[in-house]
């Protein structure tokens, strides 16, 4: 009797073992053969879902998560601007540009009408600069400067519009979580700046940019959370109803978009919206802004047992056009490729364009119409190369890429469905950036001299653009292989005006005898038909005897590195953080003021 129900109990244990053997192996084939799908199967995407609370946040995040799991206190805010003389106030009545002002030099912008932030501005009387002590605010008339003021910030940027001056910056809090904050001054009198109201979101800044006296401000927050954002009151979460995800594209950070309008002096008139996601490279028009990302979820595969990453997959750039007024998106698209940064983007006569570079295929150009329906697009320039610099000028786009030489494409965009690409143009060397010579066929080109591939020194060359190929008409080659300039990656820095003859910019060379830098600013001219160097602008007692590095500082310091330049009437105004200085154009560019800021 015992043996017959060990037996029987072997018995059962056995067809248990076997079952649980088979499942196991079912689901090992399942695990492994059951046909995949991609986890973004379309369905759905970029469907756009209004958050309804925070709890909803959460179950978005722990969603997304899953599908790569498997393979601000005021008071810190405004401690930022302690040079204003007095708290919150009214907003000056009039506001916009002195048209009596002298010419003046403008921020060198990517879209004319939408400025750009930056550490100087002028409206043609005085001179705003960002320095460490802050922004120093200068009269400048006939080439005499006077330091009147100075508000103490570590922002990052300024916009000025009319008697309005508007300062970014970022603060973090005990968390060291960023703050993104806009402080909005009152200049009407120079020498006493007067704060009227300051505006904090919580996220990184990406960009910004002012279109009509309105800020836009883009920034990057973590997602565990609403962001949060404040006025001269509060600073608390933001209500779920200013929040949106798009279901299907899996992001688990927030972009934040907003506007601070300075024509509003009690800030009714400010909105802002953030959206999972979105991306981090952008685009603004006066109409619209395009933000894309670098979208790799089509690699994501799924059978419902695993999730794995095909990376044979090329990336793809997503597209979200927004409109400023709503700041809601409009349209949206795909790309193959990836963009090098935002000059690869552009709108013209409502078409969007974009150029980017699709793995070892080459590089590419795809247009789309005002809803981001394809209208055409050109594939496979430069196979095994990629976009260096792109610039788009109206019905032309011209493409720089590299490897070993600089080739240099103009692509025709006249007809959408039909667009030719130029042979190139092949020459050693590579331009990081690109500047197109309003009413001209010129073209400048700003990157570095190279022989099989390594650098030699910065490199300025002057383009004709007018035939099938682009032609060089000369270059500038300055310093040797370890010279350097902010301007390859931040063109703000450049000082451009047709009318005056100016392309001009700061750069270093590094002296190997000495080892030690030497900075100038660099001004060349071009209305001869060629390239040539008109001035080299320096703050260094190396160059000009009547420089006194003050208090004793070291020879090298950067402090006396000018980074920037502004016109104003007949004079240039050159600026590092000690001085700034003026210089007569129509007198060898001999100088006439030194001021210490």
């Amino acid at each position: 009797m015992a043996k017959s129900k060990a037996g029987k109990f072997l018995k059962i244990a056995a067809l248990i073992i076997i079952c649980l053997l088979l499942a196991a192996l079912i689901t090992v084939m399942l695990y492994q053969y059951l046909p995949a799908h991609p986890v973004n199967n379309g369905a759905g995407q970029f469907e756009l879902k209004q958050f309804s609370s925070s709890d909803e946040l959460s179950d978005v995040l722990g969603e997304y998560r899953n599908y790569y799991a498997t393979t601000l206190d005021l008071d810190g805010v405004l401690s930022m601007y302690k040079g204003a003389t007095s708290e919150y106030d009214s907003a000056p009545e009039s506001t916009g540009n002195n048209t009596s002002a002298p010419s003046h030099s403008e921020t060198n912008v990517q879209v004319e009408g939408v400025d750009e932030d930056d550490v100087i501005k002028t409206d043609g009387h005085y001179i705003y600069y960002l320095n460490n002590s802050g922004i120093n605010i200068l009269s400048a008339k006939d080439g005499a400067t006077q330091k009147l003021s100075t508000i103490a910030t570590n922002a990052g940027g300024m916009y000025l519009y009319g008697d309005i001056l508007a300062v970014v910056g970022t603060e973090y809090d005990s968390n060291y979580a960023p703050k993104t904050t806009i402080a909005v001054y009152d200049v009407t009198d120079r020498a006493a700046p007067r704060l009227i109201r300051a505006v904090a979101m919580e996220g990184t800044t990406l960009t910004t940019r002012m279109n009509d006296g309105k800020i836009y401000y883009i920034l990057s927050a973590d997602s565990d959370t609403l962001p949060k954002a404040g006025d001269g009151n509060s600073f608390e979460e933001m209500p779920a109803s200013n929040a949106y995800y798009f279901k299907g594209v899996p992001y688990n950070y927030f972009t934040t978009l907003g506007y601070v309008d300075l024509n509003c002096s009690d800030g009714s008139m400010d909105a802002y919206k953030s959206y999972l996601g979105a991306g981090n490279t952008f685009y603004m028009s006066t109409n619209y802004l395009y933000i894309t990302a670098t979208d790799y979820s089509a690699r994501y595969y799924t059978n419902g047992f695993r999730t794995y990453a095909d990376y044979s997959v090329t990336g793809q750039t997503r597209i979200l056009k927004f409109s400023l007024d709503s700041l809601e998106p409009v349209a949206h698209a795909n790309a193959d490729g990836t963009v090098r940064d935002r000059y690869s983007l552009d709108e013209y006569e409502g078409n969007f364009r974009i150029a980017t570079t699709v793995g070892s295929e080459g590089s590419a150009v795809f247009v789309f119409d005002e809803n981001l329906n394809p209208l055409g697009e050109v594939r496979g320039i430069a196979p095994g190369e990629q976009i260096y610099s792109a610039r788009f000028n109206g019905d032309i786009a011209n493409i720089v890429t590299f490897l070993q030489v600089d080739p240099l494409f103009k692509v025709n965009l006249s007809d959408p469905k039909n667009i030719t690409v130029s042979d190139g143009l092949k020459k050693d060397g590579v331009s990081y950036y690109l500047h197109y010579i309003e009413g001209t066929e010129l073209l400048i080109g700003l990157g570095y001299d190279t022989y099989m591939g390594a650098t030699k020194g910065i490199e300025v060359v002057l383009f004709d653009n007018s035939g099938a190929d682009a032609v060089i008409i000369n270059a500038y080659v300055i310093g040797t292989d370890s010279a350097y300039s902010e301007s390859l990656y931040e063109p703000k820095g450049i000082l451009y005006s047709k009318e005056s003859d100016f392309f001009g910019f700061p750069a270093t060379v590094y002296d190997h005898d000495n080892y030690s830098g030497l900075q100038k600013y660099y001004l060349f001219g071009f209305s001869t038909g060629k390239l040539q160097l008109r001035a080299t602008l320096s703050h260094s007692p190396y160059m000009d005897s009547r420089y006194q590095y003050i208090g004793g500082e070291d020879l090298n310091i950067p402090q006396y590195d000018i980074n920037r330049a502004v016109q104003i009437g007949d004079y240039i105004y050159a600026a590092s953080p000690r001085l700034v200085t003026a210089h007569d154009i129509n007198d060898a560019f001999n100088i006439t003021s030194i001021t210490e800021i």
